[in-house]
């Protein structure tokens, strides 16, 4: 037994179930068992009784090697020692907040499929990665800056090939335009119905998902009809897109936090106005979708679309108060987080505390259930795959 944890409250991650004063054995980096009998072999134990347990934290739409300034493309232009300097101090953030597993969804150069390995081989820490590498997006679609253009079924298919050929995790395609690209609107269709099906198909063959950015209703549908497996951002949707989604069981990420801080601090901070005027253009139409999406029971997941302007990525538990803010209750919001994440990535061996699973758990101060805000400020320590992580050594980590 490598270690036990006594744990005074335990927020499991399976419909909200709630188990206090329970021993949990971890060993070799998952959990042996969760019993309220002390294992009578152990001696070293942790005592969380004054905090509340609950499973690592998922992010399920990540950008950790983009700098969340107003130019999106500023990192861009640093020496590439930078760069991965950058990425490093941008995973112990999201570790600090208690994020034990991410999904990176657009990356130049396959560096986060090369920084995932460095994870997976303990060269340096971070969550767990599953990464896309550079989206698939139309001749000067969204984020062609950092993307892989492709246009017509041909060229789109031997994109998604190549894709997974490198060790992508997954496929990112842009199915319409977005806030971040000049001269794109958010609302206008992009790669074709007819473009993502064969991405789809490529990607399907192979056992791996396809993630779609989709904000604007046409593209969402072309999206849909191409069979992709998660709905990114989902600005423009309606209830027969929404019905559909029910119905073909397709994730949704709605990356409140994206709009969140380009609304708050845009015109501050030097947004361009351009930008700025398609955040407030989405806003309402956003939250309008997503309350349609969560009363009709499409599956949502959490994801912040960190990296984005002024979207740090240490912002989990902002995503997870404004999920809370736009209807979810707490159990859903933290639902969305673990075990509705996990789901949305495909992964089975975490998202709950139960034996079996990976040894991936937070220590909170508070009780989420009550107060969600506590985990914005309270995450006390980390548990990644049996390794423990105090977060305020994590932190002062990152002032050097």
């Amino acid at each position: 037994m490598d270690r036990v944890y006594f744990c005074g409250r335990i927020l499991t991650g399976a419909c909200g179930e709630v188990k206090r004063n329970q021993y949990v054995s971890v060993e070799n980096g998952k959990i042996v068992s969760v019993s309220s009998q002390r294992p009578p072999e152990c001696t070293d134990i942790v005592d969380w009784s004054g905090y509340t347990v609950m499973p690592g934290l998922i992010n399920c739409h990540t950008h950790v090697g983009i700098v969340p300034a107003a130019d999106s493309n500023l990192v861009l232009t640093y020496p590439l020692a930078q760069r991965v300097i950058l990425i490093q101090k941008h995973l112990v953030q999201l570790l600090a907040s208690g994020v034990t597993t991410i999904r990176d969804l657009g990356c130049y150069d396959d560096m986060d499929i090369q920084i995932r390995d460095c994870i997976r081989n303990e060269f340096i820490i971070g969550p767990d990665m599953f990464v896309s590498g550079p989206m698939l997006t139309m001749t000067g679609g969204h984020s062609y800056t950092v993307g892989v253009e492709v246009d017509g079924k041909d060229t789109c298919r031997k994109a998604a090939r190549q894709r997974l050929k490198s060790g992508a995790d997954l496929v990112k395609v842009m199915a319409t335009g977005g806030v971040l690209t000049k001269g794109v609107e958010p609302g206008n269709a992009q790669l074709s119905c007819e473009e993502m099906t064969v991405i789809c198909e490529e990607a399907h063959k192979a056992g791996k998902k396809v993630a779609a950015h989709a904000q604007g209703t046409t593209g969402i549908q072309n999206a849909l009809n191409a069979g992709v497996d998660s709905i990114e951002h989902g600005f423009f949707m309606n209830q027969k897109i929404i019905d559909q989604m029910v119905r073909k069981g397709v994730y949704y990420v709605p990356t409140f936090c994206a709009p969140y801080f380009m609304a708050c601090k845009g015109k501050e901070l030097g947004l361009a106005q351009e930008f700025i005027d398609k955040v407030y253009n989405s806003l309402e139409a956003h939250a309008s979708g997503f309350t349609c999406a969560l009363n009709s029971g499409v599956k949502i997941a959490c994801g912040t679309d960190a990296g984005t302007p002024f979207n740090g990525h240490d912002m989990t538990a902002k995503e997870i108060v404004l999920l809370c803010e736009h209807g979810m209750s707490n159990v859903q919001a933290i639902q969305a987080a673990t075990q509705n994440a996990a789901e949305c990535i495909g992964v089975a061996d975490r998202g709950k505390i139960e034996s079996g699973l990976l040894a991936d758990m937070i220590a909170v101060e508070g009780n989420p259930l009550e107060d969600i805000h506590c985990l914005e400020t309270s995450v006390r320590y980390v548990v990644k795959r049996g390794r423990l992580f105090d977060t305020d050594v994590l932190k002062r980590s990152l002032l050097g």
